[in-house]
């Protein structure tokens, strides 16, 4: 099962030359932090004014995808 998620950030004013980096770090911090929890998703819509930023993630599944590791170390005796 898929979700939309909202995810908004409230500002102080900022200047105008700075809404769109802001927006884009967000994005990709966004996006980082989803493949790095196993966390499939579609398309990000993104939002954003001096006071506010705000990201619209479509599809968001509800639970991590399994994920099998495979670990050395010393037997399981010691």
């Amino acid at each position: 099962m898929t979700h939309q998620y909202l995810i908004e950030i409230g500002l102080e004013d900022m200047p105008a030359h700075v809404v769109t980096p802001s927006l884009q770090q967000f994005h990709d911090k966004t996006v980082a932090f989803l493949k790095e929890n196993h966390l499939d998703h579609g398309a990000i819509d993104q939002y954003a004014t001096p006071r506010r930023l705000a990201l619209l993630i479509h599809d968001l599944a509800d639970k991590q995808a399994d994920v099998e590791e495979d670990v050395k170390g010393p037997a399981k005796k010691i």
